[in-house]
């Protein structure tokens, strides 16, 4: 629950970054940047969950149970 939590709020930070940027930056060399960044933090923090899900905590291949 904590890493859900955890990563559901660093995605609504970027995410409100991302809209600030664009509300107040506009036409400025600064919005592509901020844009860039909090996309490809998003798509990091997608690889990150990806990686918790199909490793495991201890790093080794999560096996289905065998009935």
């Amino acid at each position: 629950a904590r890493r859900v939590t955890a990563f559901g709020t660093s995605n609504r930070n970027i995410a409100l970054a991302i809209l600030v940027a664009i509300d107040s930056f506009a036409g400025t060399p600064i919005l592509p940047a901020v844009v860039a960044c909090g996309l490809l933090l998003i798509f990091l923090g997608l690889l990150h969950v990806a990686w918790w899900r199909f490793l495991g905590d201890d790093g080794q291949p999560i096996r289905p149970a065998v009935p």
